[in-house]
């Protein structure tokens, strides 16, 4: 995990799977819950499953498929070129994800994969 300098909890892990403007709408306190959407990711190579993630982006702006497998050379870089637009300048401190996540009532308790919020 990366870390970052926030001005509220110092220096802390960065969530990077943040889309830029999501991220932007956070520190401006305009996101609701129903503007969040989510796309999960399975990592496969040779049939063996290495990982799942969750990436957080904002509805209005941002435009991904809710499921990605990435099981070859091919859809790993179709997904990496769906991405790196929307997640260029994005992530977040993983506190103040959390806390606004909470206060927006959006859950993250019931994600098909790991977040990456481990603090």
């Amino acid at each position: 995990m990366s870390l970052i300098l926030c001005k509220k909890h110092g220096e802390v892990g960065l969530i990077p799977t943040v889309s830029a403007m999501l991220s932007h709408g956070i520190k401006q306190e305009t996101v609701i819950a129903d503007d969040i959407g989510i796309t999960h990711i399975k990592l496969i190579d040779e049939g063996e499953l290495l990982g799942e993630k969750i990436y957080f982006f904002h509805n209005k702006f941002d435009n991904l498929k809710p499921f990605y497998l990435i099981d070859d050379d091919k859809s790993d870089q179709y997904f990496s070129q769906e991405i790196s637009q929307i997640f260029s300048g994005g992530g977040h401190c993983v506190y103040c994800f959390k806390e606004y996540m909470e206060q927006i009532k959006f859950d993250l308790n019931n994600l098909p994969a790991p977040s990456g919020l481990t603090i």
